[in-house]
């Protein structure tokens, strides 16, 4: 017997419309949230999912493991965001952003704030350094994965992470946001 999500994919890889949109409808919004956490904002990641469905679609019949689907989505959506960003003038370098000196206050675990803080927090980092923290801290790469994708040093990497996370306690401090 078929799991729904082989039974999702094959009448997706039939053309059939309503397992087309019962797939976007399923995963949409998770990739939505996802997709905003990389473009920094709500047009630009609605752009970027609908690039990554049209992928999705045309790509369907590559996917191995039906129940593996969810990922396998994820990394699509995560891919096609890269692109985007990578065509995006601003991914180039961050090594010019002021650190601001005494004004972050390092810790060691972002856990001990508020998830939805952080993930608001997150939307407004630089480009680079949101696409360093997401692959990072969220997606679980390598710095000598995101080193690959990004086309940086791994040392950037660090950098970068570095930088975010800095930049995040700071913004979260001056939001009012305290530790728990």
């Amino acid at each position: 017997m078929k799991t729904e999500n082989e039974q999702l994919v094959l009448a997706c890889l039939k053309h059939d419309p309503r397992a087309q949109k019962q797939l976007y409808d399923r995963f949409a919004p998770t990739m939505l949230a996802l997709c905003i956490r990389y473009m920094g904002n709500r047009d630009e990641a609605q752009d970027v999912l609908q690039d990554g469905f049209v992928k999705v679609f045309n790509s369907l019949r590559n996917l191995k493991d039906a129940a593996q689907l969810r990922s396998w989505i994820e990394r699509i959506m995560i891919n096609t965001a890269l692109s985007s960003l990578r065509k995006k003038v601003d991914l180039v370098s961050i090594d010019e952003i002021p650190l601001g000196g005494n004004d972050f206050q390092v810790v060691n675990d972002l856990t001990q704030y508020d998830i939805d803080k952080i993930q608001q927090a997150i939307t407004e980092l630089p480009r680079m350094l949101r696409t360093t923290f997401n692959l990072r801290e969220v997606e679980g790469y390598s710095d000598k994965e995101i080193a690959q994708q990004l086309g940086v040093g791994e040392s950037t990497v660090r950098s970068n992470a570095s930088r975010a996370r800095q930049m995040l306690i700071a913004k979260l401090e001056k939001m009012g946001i305290h530790q728990r």
